[in-house]
């Protein structure tokens, strides 16, 4: 369904998603569901086909987000980024050539005489699957069947076919990787989970330690899993948006 940023979206005078201009959340077919946790931000002339977005998460002008199952919290996405990039065509004879391909051009195929044991085999892969805590730059492409883990960083201009590891680097021509803390800090960071944690208990960390392994053990546990997340949902099937506040849901907006 397309959405624009004439369409408001808040509750108790909090904006649940913020939009640059008209973008596409979801697809008929495709992902007929999303569910996108407040608050968010999503630049216009995005398509954006993964059917979990978390909180706190920006996505930047012209991206295309397919084939994509899980986008995490404190995630920021770049402009003009592909996610969910196919690697070839299903369905392939040799070619995209409307000669050589299956599909709706099978009298081609019979034509030339290509059979199905002619086809390119190509693999099903999983979903894409990006952690929290992720920075994806500008012009990156991320294959299908990638994981991105939590707080990686990809540098703009590259291309991911394999899965990325917790926070690492990883720089345009795949030759160069990196990490973006020291091992022990990126332990810490992982086992603590802060993302997990309400608001108002990260507010009051001291911002100012920048030793980050005393810092996260500092987040009392019993808060964990505690924040209470605004769900946004958006039906393709109905062209319906939902409020969902736990097992109760209020349509806000029919379009």
């Amino acid at each position: 369904m397309i959405i624009s940023k004439k369409y408001g979206f808040k509750r108790d005078a909090v904006r649940l998603l913020t939009l640059e201009g008209s973008c596409s959340i979801g697809h008929r077919r495709r992902m007929s569901e999303v569910t996108m946790e407040a608050p968010c931000f999503i630049g216009d002339e995005t398509v954006l086909e993964a059917r979990e977005i978390r909180a706190f998460c920006m996505v930047g002008r012209r991206c295309d987000i397919r084939r994509t199952l899980r986008i995490g919290r404190y995630t920021t996405i770049g402009n003009y980024c592909c996610i969910g990039s196919r690697s070839g065509w299903k369905n392939a004879y040799l070619s995209n050539s409307m000669v050589l391909r299956k599909g709706q051009d099978d009298w081609y195929a019979g034509i030339y005489g290509w059979k199905d044991e002619n086809k390119i085999p190509l693999e099903k892969k999983n979903p894409v699957v990006i952690g929290n805590d992720v920075w994806i730059g500008d012009n990156v492409t991320i294959y299908e069947g990638v994981s991105v883990g939590d707080g990686a960083v990809i540098q703009s201009g590259s291309v991911v076919s394999g899965d990325v590891e917790p926070y690492s680097v990883v720089w345009p021509g795949g030759g160069k990787t990196g990490k973006v803390f020291e091992e022990a800090a990126a332990e810490a960071l992982l086992y603590a989970e802060w993302w997990e944690y309400p608001l108002e208990v990260l507010d009051g960390l001291d911002k100012e330690d920048r030793d980050i392994c005393r810092l996260m053990h500092k987040l009392p546990s019993g808060e964990k899993g505690m924040q209470n997340w605004k769900k946004l949902v958006f039906c393709s099937l109905d062209n319906e948006i939902f409020f969902q506040d736990g097992p109760i849901c209020e349509l806000m907006y029919k379009l």
